[in-house]
This record gives C-alpha cells, structure tokens and sequence, in this order.
C-alpha cells in the first residue's frame, strides 16, 4: 500500500516538472514570435530613416557652377536707333499720306536741330493737308524750350494759306509755346483768318495766353 502512494508521488512530481518546463520554453522571447508592427509604427520607422530627396526635372536640368559664382543672365541687345536721314529717305519712298504722316511724327519726336531742320523742309515740300496737320501737331508736343525760335515760327507760317484743319492745328500749338512771338500770331489770327470759328478760337486762346 505504501509503496504505490509514493509511485503516485513520483508520478505527480514528474507530471509537474514536465508542466513547469513546457510553461518556461512558451515564456522564452525566442519562442514569441514576432508580432507585424501596425501602420503608425510603420509610418514612424520610415519617418525616422535618412534619405536623399530625388532632384525634379527642373533642378536636373539646372547647370551646375564650377567656379562657385552665380550665373549672370545674358544681357539685352541694345535696340538699334534710327538716323533723321534714314526716316526721310522713308518719307519719301512712300506715297500713302497715312504712312507718310506717321513717319513725320517720328521724324519731330527726335527733337533735335538736325531732325527739326529736315521737319522745316518737308513742310515747304509736302502738300496733302492731312500730312500737314499731323507735322504741325507733333511740333506742339516737342520740348517748348528747344529751339523755340524755330517752332513758332514753323507754328505761325501755317496760319496762312493752309487749310482749315492745318490752320487749327497751328492754333493749339501755338498756345503751348509762352513767348510774345505766339502770342502775336494769335493777334494776327484774331483778325486775318478767314474763318469766323477760327477767329473765335484764336481770341479765346490769346486771352487764356495773356492771362498766365
């Protein structure tokens, strides 16, 4: 009797010792394995690496600099300027009076001596009232104290035997100039030309001149 309790005693001791193994190798970190690491881990794993970011096409094609410096863009081509000479010569190949008129104000807004002295003798040489309107239009927009002289008088000659348009033009360009030789071809305006509006105007612009 006494000796099949202690086999069952030994029984349960090594049944127990098999248990507490079994228990100790399920424990083990080896024996675990590996569980996936969620999308957020994931995320702040990658997050953390070091990378080198890929050039854009733009940046790829970028020259790379040698020396260091900067590269300087290129600089404008200076845009080429046309003579006095070079505008009559096209003043007179052209025989359309539009054309003509709109080189002639180019040729007045150079404004200097040389320009002014070819203007003096296209007006002796041009006849369509329209081209003369318009030389005598772009004179009133010149500088009013370059070669004032020059302009009144070219301003005073085309109060006489013009046109109606090109008389009116002569008109508003002479207010512009304040010298007493503008004011004295309105005076004579005033009186002599044959137009009676005219007339009218050039009163109303010799008080305004003699008012100032």
């Amino acid at each position: 009797m006494s000796q099949s309790r202690n086999i069952t005693i030994y029984a349960l001791i090594a049944a127990s010792v098999a248990i507490i193994g079994i228990a100790a190798w399920w424990l083990t970190p080896d024996a675990i394995p590996p569980a996936h690491p969620s999308p957020v881990e994931a995320s702040r794993v990658q997050s953390t690496r070091s990378f080198s970011p890929t050039p854009t096409i733009a940046e790829a094609s970028q020259p790379k600099s040698t020396s260091g410096d900067d590269v300087q863009p290129a600089k404008a081509s200076p845009v080429p300027t046309i003579t006095p000479e070079e505008l009559v010569r096209e003043i007179h190949q052209t025989s359309d009076p539009a054309e003509r008129a709109q080189t002639i104000c180019a040729l007045v807004s150079i404004d200097t001596p040389a320009s002014l002295s070819e203007v003096m003798r296209l007006w002796k040489n041009e006849r369509h009232p329209n081209v003369r309107e318009a030389l005598i239009g772009a004179i009133a927009e010149t500088d009013h104290d370059t070669d004032a002289a020059a302009k009144v008088a070219l301003l005073g000659s085309a109060l006489s035997g013009q046109a109606r348009n090109v008389r009116r033009a002569a008109l508003d360009g002479l207010i512009q100039f304040s010298t007493p030789a503008a004011k004295a071809y309105l005076r004579q305006a005033v009186t002599s030309d044959p137009d009676k509006e005219l007339r009218e105007i050039a009163r109303e612009l010799l008080k305004a001149a003699t008012a100032d």
